[in-house]
């Protein structure tokens, strides 16, 4: 005799093979760059305004920046960028544009 679930395991949470959608509306990041010099807040002027999470990266990991204030006006935004101590370099901002539903 054999055992054949030693070449195939088959576990009780592990039933399904995954199913994949795909997504009729692609994802259209706007990505903005702001310079920091020697600074810990820099702000940015958004020509829309946005109801989706902002991404914010930074090059260093020793770099926590966050999301420090927002301005919505009726035809555009103004986002402030603040770091966690002084920093000369580049942030990258990441907006997701509103999607249609």
């Amino acid at each position: 005799m054999r055992d054949l679930n030693r070449y195939r395991k088959v576990y009780p949470q592990i039933r399904l093979r995954p199913r994949w959608e795909v997504c009729e509306n692609p994802i259209n990041l706007l990505m903005y760059e702001i310079d920091f010099s020697n600074s810990l807040y820099e702000t940015i002027t958004i020509p829309l305004v946005y109801d989706n999470p902002v991404i914010i990266l930074t090059p260093n990991d020793n770099i926590n920046a966050y999301v420090a204030n927002y301005w919505r006006y009726d035809d555009y935004s103004i986002l402030a960028v603040q770091v966690s101590h002084l920093f000369t370099g580049k942030v990258y901002v990441a907006i997701s544009e509103k999607s249609e539903q």
